[in-house]
């Protein structure tokens, strides 16, 4: 195998998704390039790291004004009201591929966790996170950086907001 494909094949072969051929295939190729080798370190790290991480649940409110906000509904093609319940989730399965959440549009997917898996062949595609984009095209990446990407906006979230609660908790008095 070539590094292109190993690297394509990395993150299925860190969550063990691989038939067994290309699994062999994959850590035959990991024995003899240094660099996948370290592409997959780094993944591991990553994992690693993101395992530690704490689980946050954002509140309804927080959810309702990401869903509200302007960008998604762009990205959706209209405006949703305050009135909707923005509760629902959907867990992942094989013919939907991926994660859907509430929206006028039943059929977005978020986060693909698995690419759907054809019967004609052994090994599902690596999965991978489609961004929505104004035009007719899709941006992929990787599902670890999407992920990581994700991961990041959400741990900056939720220190903004627990500053915003520490400064309504210790009101700042400034001299007249």
């Amino acid at each position: 195998m070539r590094c292109g494909q190993v690297k394509d094949l990395l993150s299925a072969y860190l969550d063990h998704m691989l038939a067994a051929d290309e699994c062999q295939q994959v850590a035959h190729h990991l024995q003899h390039c240094q660099a996948c080798t370290e592409i997959l370190a780094d993944f591991r790290r990553y994992n690693a790291l993101l395992s530690q991480l704490p689980r946050i649940t954002p509140d309804l409110a927080v959810r309702q004004n990401i869903f509200l906000h302007a960008n998604f509904s762009s990205y959706t093609g209209n405006a949703q009201s305050g009135d909707q319940d923005l509760t629902y989730l959907r867990l992942p399965s094989e013919r939907s591929g991926g994660l859907q959440v509430a929206s006028p549009h039943p059929k977005l997917l978020l986060f693909p966790l698995q690419a759907p898996v054809n019967p004609t062949y052994q090994t599902p595609t690596a999965p991978f996170f489609y961004l929505p984009t104004y035009g007719q095209k899709t941006v992929k990446l990787p599902l670890w950086l999407a992920l990581f990407l994700f991961l990041t906006v959400l741990l900056a979230s939720f220190l903004s907001l627990r500053q915003l609660q520490h400064r309504k908790s210790y009101p700042h008095n400034p001299k007249s």
